[in-house]
């Protein structure tokens, strides 16, 4: 899936909705199919992640964010708090 700004807005948007209502399947797919999206994006998958529990996919997500958006403070405190949990 390729676009311009609006074709990534409703991609975006569609990554919400199924986060929103606990399809991380159906989000997982469409980001892998929508190619680079930005930190916003990275970082509704990555609670979604975390709420489930899903630590490792939470970890590589907030990852994503913060190569996307270094200064992200809340990303690094969430990756902090990820890593904790997976420590086993």
């Amino acid at each position: 899936m390729k676009g311009g700004p609006i074709k990534n807005i409703t991609i975006k948007t569609l990554i919400i909705v199924f986060l929103l209502s606990g399809c991380l399947i159906s989000a997982e797919r469409i980001l892998a199919q929508a190619g680079p999206l930005d930190a916003e994006a990275y970082y509704k998958l990555e609670n979604a992640h975390a709420e489930a529990g899903r630590w490792q996919e939470a970890i590589e997500a907030y990852k994503q964010t913060i190569r996307l958006k270094s200064d992200d403070a809340a990303a690094h405190a969430g990756l902090g708090v990820c890593l904790f949990e997976d420590r086993g």
